[in-house]
C-alpha cells in the first residue's frame, strides 16, 4: 500500500514572508550588529545572518567571483550509478552481469534519472560550503512516496531554525528570527550541513572593506586636492585679508580667477604617508574571502599573464581539486539520504550493492594524461585493457577503420609523413635512424630487440634519440614543450627497464 507524505509540503504553503523581501540587511550594518547575528546563529536563529548572507554574496566581487567559478566546476560534473569496491572486488558478485547487482543499478539510475532538476540540486546543495546547510524537499509523482521523486525543490536557508542543541530543523514560514517553527521530518529532505561556512567570514570581511572604503572616501575628498594658500601682496593691511580670503575662496573653488599683482600661491606637500593602507586593508580582506573559499589557494584568482596557458591552467585545476572534493561529499549526501531509501523500498531483503556518484575523478586533464600513458605502453608492446581505459578516461572506446593500435593512434597509411602502411606513429617516431629493424615492418619491441646485442654506448644514444623524438612528436600534437620533453624521458626510461 503507498504511502503518503507529510500532509503539507514546505513548498505548496502560502508564502507569508514578503516583508522580508521588502528589507534591506546592509542598511545600518555594523560589525556590532554582525557578531550578534553570528552569535544567534550559533543558538539556532539562522533567519537574519541568512538573509545578510544572501545580500553580500550578490554585492562583494571577490565572493561572487569564487562562488561562479566553485559552482561551475560542479556543473561540469555528470553523475554515474557504481557498485560498491567490496562488491566489485569479487569477480562473480560484482559485476554489472550480476542479475542482483544490474536490478539494483537499474532502479537507481531511473530514480536519479526521473529527477527534473538535478543540476540544480546539486548546485543548491554545493551552497551550503557558504551557508552553512541546504534542504531540498522531495516532491513525489502523484504525492505518492512509493511512486519515486521527480523534483528536489530549494527551500532558502532563511526559512529555517534549530533550538540549539537539538538538531532537529524547523520550518518557519515566516522567514522571522524566532523560535517558532513546524517540525520535518527528513525523511522527505536531502540535508547537507557545513560546520565552518565560507560567508562567515566573508561577511565579516565586507564590513571591514566597507569601512575601509568610506574612510578612504573621506580621505580623497579632504586630501585628494593638495593644500593651497595664497601669499598676499606686501602692503596688505590687515583690514582687507577678509577680502582677500573672499577672493582666494572663489579662485581655489573653480581653479579660475584673477590675483592681484603680488600675490603668489603656495602649495604645501604632505610628504610621504607610507604607501596606500586603504588600499593595502581591502586587499588583506580579499585574500581572507579567497583563502577560506579555496583551501588557503592564493593565487587561485590572480590574472593571468597572458605569456601562456600556465596561469589560466592553474587556476582551473585549483578549482578543479576543490569541486572533486566538494563531489564526494554532496555524492555522500545522496547516498545516505536518497539511495538508500529507493534501495531499502524496491530491495527490502538485499543489502545495498551500488551507489550514486558524482564523477569527481574525470576532472582536469586525467583522461589526457591516461591516454598518454597508453600510447607510451603500446609502443613499448604492451596493452591496456579496454574496459579499464574506458573507465579511466570516460569515452567509449571503438576499433578505428584502419585497424590496429591504441584507440585514436592510428591513421591513414603515411599521414604522419613516413612509414609503412599500419605501423603505430608511437612506433614511426621512436625508430632510430641507426638502427636496422629487418625487412618486416615490427613493432617496437622488435626494434629494441635489435639493439639488445649492441653496446650499452649504442643502447644509451638510442633511448636518447627516441625521447627526443617522442618528445618532437608529442609537442607537434599540441603538448606543451616542456610536458612533451619530460613525457619523452618517461617513455625512454621505461623501455631501458624492459631492455636491461
Amino acid at each position: 500500500m503507498a504511502r503518503s507524505i507529510q500532509p503539507i509540503m514546505i513548498s505548496s504553503e502560502p508564502n507569508t514572508a514578503r516583508w522580508r523581501y521588502q528589507f534591506n540587511p546592509l542598511r545600518g550594518i555594523t560589525l556590532q550588529r554582525l557578531v550578534e547575528m553570528l552569535n544567534l546563529a550559533e543558538m539556532g536563529f539562522y533567519p537574519d545572518l541568512q538573509w545578510l548572507y544572501r545580500y553580500i554574496e550578490k554585492r562583494d566581487a571577490t565572493l561572487l567571483a569564487v562562488k561562479n567559478r566553485r559552482m561551475g566546476a560542479l556543473k561540469k560534473l555528470d553523475w554515474s550509478i557504481k557498485i560498491k569496491d567490496k562488491f566489485s572486488a569479487n569477480e562473480k558478485l560484482g559485476t554489472p552481469e550480476n542479475p542482483l547487482v544490474a536490478a539494483q543499478m537499474e532502479a537507481l539510475t531511473e530514480a536519479y534519472d526521473g529527477i527534473d532538476n538535478m543540476k540544480e540540486a546539486v548546485e543548491f546543495l554545493a551552497l551550503a560550503a557558504f551557508r552553512g546547510f541546504a534542504h531540498l524537499e522531495k516532491h513525489y509523482h502523484n504525492d505518492m512516496v512509493d511512486e519515486g521523486v521527480h523534483h528536489l525543490e530549494k527551500v532558502e536557508q532563511w526559512y529555517w531554525l534549530r533550538r540549539m542543541p537539538d538538531p532537529q530543523w524547523f520550518y518557519n514560514k515566516h522567514a522571522a528570527n524566532s523560535s517558532f517553527g513546524s517540525a520535518i521530518n527528513p525523511d522527505h529532505f536531502i540535508i547537507r550541513e557545513v560546520d565552518s561556512p565560507i560567508d562567515e567570514i566573508a561577511s565579516i570581511a565586507f564590513l571591514r572593506k566597507n569601512m575601509s572604503q568610506k574612510d578612504w572616501d573621506g580621505f580623497v575628498e579632504t586630501f585628494g586636492i593638495p593644500p593651497l594658500f595664497i601669499e598676499l601682496p606686501q602692503g596688505t593691511g590687515a583690514g582687507n585679508t577678509d577680502e582677500f580670503q573672499e577672493l582666494v575662496e572663489q579662485i581655489i573653488g573653480d581653479s579660475r580667477g584673477v590675483l592681484p599683482n603680488g600675490a603668489r600661491v603656495q602649495s604645501i606637500t604632505d610628504g610621504q604617508r607610507g604607501g596606500r593602507p586603504f588600499e593595502e586593508h581591502i586587499r588583506y580582506q580579499d585574500e581572507q574571502v579567497v583563502m577560506a573559499a579555496t583551501g588557503g589557494l592564493l593565487t587561485a584568482l590572480a590574472e593571468a599573464t597572458g605569456m601562456n596557458s600556465g596561469n589560466s591552467e592553474n587556476h582551473a585545476d585549483a578549482f578543479s581539486d576543490i569541486a572533486s572534493g566538494e563531489a564526494v561529499l554532496i555524492s555522500e549526501a545522496f547516498q545516505r539520504q536518497f539511495d538508500h531509501e529507493v534501495l531499502m523500498r524496491k530491495f527490502p531483503m538485499q543489502e545495498e550493492m551500488v551507489y550514486f556518484e558524482l564523477e569527481h575523478e574525470s576532472m582536469g586533464d586525467d583522461s589526457s594524461k591516461v591516454i598518454q600513458d597508453a600510447g607510451g605502453l603500446a609502443s613499448a608492446g604492451f596493452k591496456m585493457e579496454k574496459a579499464d581505459l574506458e573507465e579511466r578516461t570516460g569515452y567509449k572506446l571503438v576499433e578505428s577503420e584502419a585497424g590496429g593500435g591504441m584507440p585514436g593512434m592510428d591513421g591513414p597509411p603515411g599521414a604522419d609523413g613516413g612509414g609503412p602502411p599500419g605501423m603505430n606513429p608511437m612506433e614511426k617516431m621512436a625508430q632510430p635512424d641507426e638502427v636496422s629493424i629487418g625487412e618486416e615492418p615490427g613493432n617496437f619491441s622488435n626494434a629494441l630487440s635489435g639493439i639488445l646485442n649492441g653496446s650499452d654506448e649504442k643502447l644509451s644514444q638510442s633511448l636518447d634519440e627516441i625521447s627526443d623524438r617522442a618528445g618532437r612528436f608529442l609537442n607537434d600534437a599540441g603538448v606543451d614543450a616542456r610536458k612533451a620533453l619530460k613525457l619523452g624521458d618517461s617513455l625512454a626510461k621505461r623501455l631501458e627497464k624492459v631492455v636491461k
